[in-house]
């Protein structure tokens, strides 16, 4: 029997502060956060090809595809795995 747990999700627009709340509660209750903002922001200011092509979408304020999404947060967890349902 597997263990259950809690998880909050932060829905909303970009630029709207998710991931400012999402470090308010990492650093009062220590729990670990993935943020998709965060990790399309690294990725865009890597250098990268993805960031690259990233970075328009960013500019305009609007939403990445969905493929480009996936590929940079998969990229992440193959380093830290973690899959959110």
């Amino acid at each position: 029997m597997s263990e259950e747990k809690n998880a909050v999700l932060l829905f909303g627009p970009p630029g709207n502060g998710k991931s400012t709340v999402a470090d308010k509660m990492r650093s009062m209750t220590g729990v670990d956060a993935l943020m998709v903002g965060r990790i399309l922001r690294n990725e865009a200011g890597s250098g990268s090809i993805r960031g690259e092509k990233i970075k328009p979408h960013m500019r305009m304020g609007r939403l990445a595809p969905t493929p480009m999404l996936m590929e940079s947060v998969i990229s992440l967890l193959k380093e830290d795995w973690l899959i959110l349902d």
